[in-house]
């Protein structure tokens, strides 16, 4: 069973399990507003594209070449793109239910935002297949820029009171949930404007190799939009609440949210080489991305009130 189903089934357990008698019963409500810091982030790149020389808009011999009619389109291809860590802000309304005096469930809607706005160079040594060969061979300039990531989610926690040191209660708890993900990416890839640049193996031994090097000079690829993915996360947590008064508290937090992994297909480039997104003058063969970035997670400091109702 997968880890996270594991976390979503372990908290409904924990919750019936802990279930007392209803008098004990007391309804609560939270707001929270806070800052998150957010790690650095690498972003893998793919797609089924193919070798320049095998795009019938850049090479019109191209069936001359071997390959470039493969079904398996980009299979072994791919690039790599660093991000720094950032900083964020977050914030999350809940409603919950005080069991008794050691244990609440709440059902939380959390949002956060991770400012990157970032632009950094596709890794040429981490670049494979025919990407590497693009890089090496043809691109002076191959940049990618991260903007804002987002995520909107809903989760099931499941809050423990440590104790009560007067006015104070430490407490922390577990959640889990579906969180909807949102990054604001572009990707701009530019060939050399000189043909004499452009210097691949294959492209120099095609017999009309000066033919693809001016079709391909100053041809640059680019796109911009959202990736978007929706995926099973769980978060940590732990803080104080400080009992202002019978009904209203202040409160404290850290978070810790995981939110695995951004999987999306949602970028197209297009232009593709200075020409519509696919590699057939007749339309046929549109290009699609595979883009994925891995371990998301956020730690956020937290600071709000608590109303009972």
């Amino acid at each position: 069973m997968n880890p996270k189903k594991k976390t979503i089934y372990t908290l409904f357990i924990v919750i019936l399990t802990c279930t007392p008698v209803l008098g004990q019963m007391e309804l609560y409500s939270t707001l929270n507003i806070g800052l998150g810091y957010h790690p650095s982030l690498k972003m893998k790149g793919a797609s089924d594209d193919r070798a320049s020389y095998c795009d019938e808009y850049i090479n019109p011999n191209y069936l001359l070449i071997p390959g470039c009619d493969d079904r398996n389109r980009g299979l072994g291809d791919g690039y790599t793109v660093d991000f720094e860590s950032s900083l964020g802000r977050s914030g999350s309304l809940g409603f919950g239910v005080q069991m008794n005096s050691f244990i609440a469930i709440e059902l939380e809607h959390h949002f956060s935002v991770a400012s990157y706005n970032e632009t950094s160079e596709v890794n040429g040594f981490e670049s494979s297949g025919v990407d590497r060969e693009k890089i090496e061979g043809e691109i002076y300039k191959a940049e990618e820029r991260l903007g804002d990531l987002k995520s909107g989610s809903f989760y099931g926690n499941v809050i423990f009171k440590i104790s009560r040191w007067g006015a104070v209660s430490p407490y922390m708890g577990v959640g889990a949930g579906v969180s909807r993900l949102h990054a604001e990416y572009a990707s701009v890839w530019a060939r050399f404007h000189d043909t004499d640049r452009i210097n691949t193996e294959v492209i120099n031994n095609l017999d009309n190799a000066n033919q693809v090097k001016r079709n391909l000079a100053g041809a640059v690829s680019s796109a911009f939009g959202s990736m978007k993915d929706t995926v099973i996360s769980y978060k940590i947590l732990g803080g104080l609440e400080y009992h202002f008064s019978q009904k209203t508290s202040f409160t404290f937090k850290i978070n810790y949210t995981n939110y695995g992994k951004l999987e999306s297909q949602e970028l197209v480039w297009d232009p593709l080489r200075s020409h519509p997104p696919n590699l057939r003058l007749d339309g046929s063969e549109p290009i699609q991305s595979m883009t994925q970035i891995d371990n998301i997670y956020s730690i956020s400091l937290d600071f709000g009130v608590k109303i009972n109702l």
